[in-house]
């Protein structure tokens, strides 16, 4: 049975009854999508290949967890990725292996929905908007713990901080965050 011209709905209702082909069809659909999210927190190539298998093993054994009334198999595919590489990360972690910190942030998914894109596009520009007004070290924490799964220890350690410095500018960085983001909604609203 050829699923390609289902949409996403029938293609999943097919999975949901454990058909393997609507499991291909979901990979060819959002394998790429999966990967990209992957990546954007796990460096190595090979690693962010086997973290996207398993999070269409992982989907395909949790099957019946998934509930459509919740979101979209895109959602729900997205949340396992993301999950799984910040559980490769904190494993990474807890060897000593870090991520290299790069100053950009993995706020730009990618969407295969025209409407979602113009949606995350405006929100990922007041984010980013927002986060590139802070000082450095206060953008650096939030990126490394909200992004990249740290906690605050883990962002000492990597930075080689103190605790309390960390702490400090998290707080400051949040506190800023906020205030520059509810500014901009108020004078995006007026």
């Amino acid at each position: 049975m050829d699923l390609r011209g289902l949409s996403d709905e029938q293609v999943v209702a097919q999975f949901l009854r454990g058909d393997k082909e609507a499991l291909a069809e979901l990979y060819d659909r959002y394998g790429k999508l999966v990967y990209s999210i992957v990546r954007r927190l796990i460096t190595q190539h090979a690693v962010a290949e086997e973290i996207t298998q398993e999070v269409f093993m992982r989907a395909w054994e949790k099957r019946n967890g998934f509930k459509a009334e919740r979101g979209s198999a895109r959602a729900w595919l997205i949340s396992i990725a993301h999950h799984r590489a910040i559980d490769e990360l904190r494993r990474s972690w807890r060897i000593g292996a870090y991520p290299p910190y790069e100053t950009s942030s993995p706020l730009d998914i990618p969407s295969t929905d025209p409407s979602d894109e113009v949606g995350r596009t405006q929100e990922y520009r007041r984010v980013r908007g927002a986060l590139d007004r802070l000082p450095p070290e206060q953008r650096q924490v939030l990126v490394l713990a909200y992004f990249y799964g740290m906690t605050q220890r883990q962002v000492a350690d990597y930075l080689q901080q103190p605790l309390g410095t960390v702490k400090t500018r998290t707080r400051l960085g949040l506190k800023k965050l906020q205030e520059y983001l509810t500014r901009d909604e108020h004078t995006h609203d007026q």
